[in-house]
């Protein structure tokens, strides 16, 4: 047997194995190419997980400090919330004598007063426009011609100015309302031809009350043909502004048969009840056929007088101090009405009529802009109109040097 020659390679086979040993590492070389581009997406994934979680901790921990941060405002806002109530409620504990925050129709005060009727009575006085009321009443005596002047009642009170209303409308606009008139004639001359209403205050309460007299009138001129005296209005007005205390009106005196001011709704009930005392202070004004004028008042707890001079509102204090010196039996119209715009200019703008610059320069913008509107109610204000519009300032006259 032959033995088995190793045989030296050829070239072509040299170069073959050559060949799979550089194919072999270019394949290692992409393999770990590969296994690299992998490992970096892979951690580059990784981090932005890292950063993510680490984004959602410091939002979570962000949340957190705010939440205890309004917490605590919180907890402060509710202790002195806490405080100040706790203030409050001892301090509205310990003035009982004042009846706390609320108080009754029926509530009374240390002085045996009713609490409601003093804050309708301050909301008259305070907040309520002025009105001044003077009967002129001229004697026989102080008249040179044979004409005889007429008597009637001066009713004087501001309004402000409107824009849009046409110059017209506003010379017309009267300043008191009439409940109910009568232009026929009657065989009695001391039958009342005239009522007129005029109120202080709450603008509400003072056109509630005004339908409900005039309501009244009218069942009355329904079942007698005649308008009531003023006495009868005076009382039906007491009657209304009395009517939130609930008295019980069954077994008093009715008033022929007309019955009360305030209707009921229902069947049941004879009259309705007011839940609270009108802050109206009111003026009511009676025109005879005999050229007589009266003038009553009728305050918010039911006090009614007779007046042939009378302020009530804002400054009324001072308005009627000055009509108990100024006016005087005997004056006729056109003086009287001199008195109340003396007596209302007088009041309104007070010491600013001293000074020397002019007075509208120096006054306030709404009374700039307010108007002294002036009726005049005579026998016949039933047909005739007698309103006039005067400014609330008057230029002085510049004084030649």
């Amino acid at each position: 047997s032959v033995p088995n020659q190793i045989h030296p390679p050829s070239k072509r086979s040299t170069n073959m194995m050559k060949q799979q040993q550089q194919r072999r590492r270019q394949q290692q070389i992409q393999l770990n190419a590969s296994h690299n581009q992998s490992y970096q997406n892979s951690s580059k994934k990784y981090n932005h997980g890292l950063i993510r979680v680490h984004e959602r901790r410091r939002r979570l921990q962000q949340q957190q400090h705010l939440m205890s941060s309004n917490y605590l405002l919180l907890t402060i806002f509710f202790l002195v919330f806490t405080t100040f109530t706790t203030t409050t409620i001892m301090v509205s504990a310990s003035t009982t004598s004042d009846g706390g925050l609320y108080h009754s129709v029926r509530e009374l005060d240390k002085y045996g007063n009713s609490v409601q009727l003093r804050n309708a009575a301050e909301c008259s006085n305070r907040y309520g426009s002025l009105v001044i009321a003077a009967i002129a009443c001229p004697s026989s005596s102080s008249n040179n011609d044979d004409k005889e002047e007429e008597t009637g009642i001066v009713i004087c009170t501001l309004r402000p100015y409107r824009p849009g209303i046409k110059p017209k409308k506003l010379i017309e606009e009267e300043c008191v309302y009439t409940i109910a008139d009568n232009d026929i004639s009657h065989d009695d001359d001391s039958n009342t031809i005239l009522l007129a209403f005029i109120g202080s205050g709450l603008q509400p309460d003072s056109t509630l009350l005004l339908n409900l007299l005039r309501s009244y009138a009218r069942r009355w001129w329904d079942r007698y043909d005649d308008i009531p005296s003023l006495d009868v209005m005076a009382d039906v007005t007491r009657a209304v502004k009395l009517g939130f205390m609930s008295y019980d009106t069954s077994k008093e005196i009715s008033s022929l048969g007309v019955g009360t001011a305030i209707e009921s709704d229902d069947d049941d009930e004879e009259e309705s009840k007011m839940s609270r005392p009108f802050g109206v202070t009111s003026l009511l004004f009676g025109v005879q056929s005999n050229g007589k004028m009266k003038i009553k008042s009728v305050h918010p707890n039911g006090v009614e007088a007779s007046w042939v001079a009378r302020a009530i509102g804002r400054h009324s204090m001072e308005a009627n101090a000055l009509l108990q010196r100024y006016w005087y039996k005997g004056m006729n119209v056109q003086q009287v009405k001199d008195m109340c715009l003396q007596i209302m200019r007088e009041v309104l703008i007070g010491e600013e009529e001293e000074e020397e610059d002019n007075v509208v320069s120096s006054s306030p913008m709404w009374m700039k802009k307010t108007d002294i509107v002036c009726q005049v109610l005579t026998t016949r204000s039933a047909t005739e109109k007698n309103v006039e519009r005067f400014p609330l300032f008057v230029d002085k006259p510049k004084q030649q040097s």
